[in-house]
């Protein structure tokens, strides 16, 4: 894999088989014409990286916290999710602005909330000057948690997605790269309702 140009570090790509017009050549013992063949194939999308982190999605909860009274159920979301990184040292803030996520809906297509609070509750990572370092060839676990309350919303369904997190190459200043954690379906909590 050769180097990519700075501009293209963090691009993702994803292939896409449609038929018709001609697209596919099929041969074999039959002859079949392009118009005997239907349907399409899309694979998941990559991150191409020369140097940075790579990301695994360890565990996650969704837990309902019931109140004493009504409208002030809430859930918290937890996403542990395992960095590693190659061909660099590379440095997370440690307040959790690092982490963008989202609080959706159980369908996942409406946002409920858009970048919320996040904070690192956990990680096995050495903080360095305001922001976690991680070694090149090391992995660091952390744990993000996300409280959402939906007040006077009645048996609102939701989860919580975590979209990309934010890396610095130094632990002062620096140059930062976003590292988007795909696919979507791989880095969520499961549904909770909150009942209010």
């Amino acid at each position: 894999f050769k180097s990519l140009l700075a501009a293209n570090e963090g691009a993702t790509v994803r292939a896409r088989v449609v038929t018709g017009a001609n697209q596919i050549d099929a041969e074999g013992a039959d002859d079949i014409s392009n118009t005997s063949i239907t349907g399409s194939a899309t694979g998941d999308a990559h991150t191409l990286r020369t140097s940075g982190i790579s990301t695994d999605m360890t565990t996650s909860s969704a837990v309902i916290t019931k109140g004493d009274t009504a409208d002030d159920d809430y859930a918290t979301f937890k996403i542990e999710v395992e960095i590693s990184a190659f061909e660099q040292d590379v440095y997370i803030v440690s307040n959790g602005s690092g982490f963008d996520a989202d609080v959706v809906d159980n369908s996942g297509t409406t946002t409920l909330v858009a970048t919320p609070t996040i904070i690192i509750t956990d990680t096995d990572a050495n903080e360095v000057n305001g922001r976690y370092e991680i070694t090149q060839g090391d992995a660091k676990k952390f744990t993000i948690q996300v409280t959402y309350d939906p007040t006077a919303s009645p048996n609102q369904s939701a989860r919580l997605v975590l979209n990309s997190i934010t890396f610095f190459d130094a632990a002062i200043a620096g140059a930062s790269s976003t590292q988007v954690t795909t696919p979507a379906s791989e880095y969520r909590t499961s549904v909770v309702t909150i009942v209010n």
